[in-house]
């Protein structure tokens, strides 16, 4: 993972030269975004140190941006509309639970999730125990 955020970061810092804060984040999105990105619900990090090594290719890369250095990190992403990577590894993840519980996917659910099978709750037949952490770090999929 270190390897592939290191590649990351020499490349949005070496390569884009502009002065058009458009043209660089589209640039960012095309090319540094999915390094980081790929297939992250399967290497999706649970340290926080971790996290932070991956937040901080964004983070370096709003902050170097021309007129936004003064600004926080959270005020960065507003203005340029995007979002946390964290935010959108968490997108992933519950995205890819949808899939897999409702078949989207060639995954057996039943070896990843327990279902309710109690008469009395309320709702759909999808209410959900987690068995293993493969996919989701969310515990609002949880009900223990």
């Amino acid at each position: 993972m270190s390897n592939t955020i290191q590649i990351a970061y020499r490349y949005h810092t070496d390569s884009f030269r502009s002065r058009y804060v458009v043209v660089l984040v589209k640039a960012f999105v095309t090319f540094v975004r999915p390094l980081v990105e790929y297939a992250s619900p399967v290497w999706s990090p649970r340290l926080a140190r971790d996290t932070a090594m991956v937040e901080r290719v964004q983070k370096c890369f709003t902050k170097r941006l021309p007129g936004f250095r003064y600004y926080n990190y959270a005020k960065r992403l507003q203005l340029l509309k995007l979002e946390s990577l964290e935010a959108r590894r968490v997108k992933a993840d519950l995205i890819l639970c949808y899939k897999i519980v409702h078949g989207l996917i060639d995954i057996d659910k039943y070896d990843l999730f327990s279902f309710v099978t109690t008469s009395y709750t309320r709702g759909h037949d999808l209410k959900i125990v987690r068995k293993h952490s493969f996919c989701c770090q969310c515990s609002c999929l949880s009900l223990q």
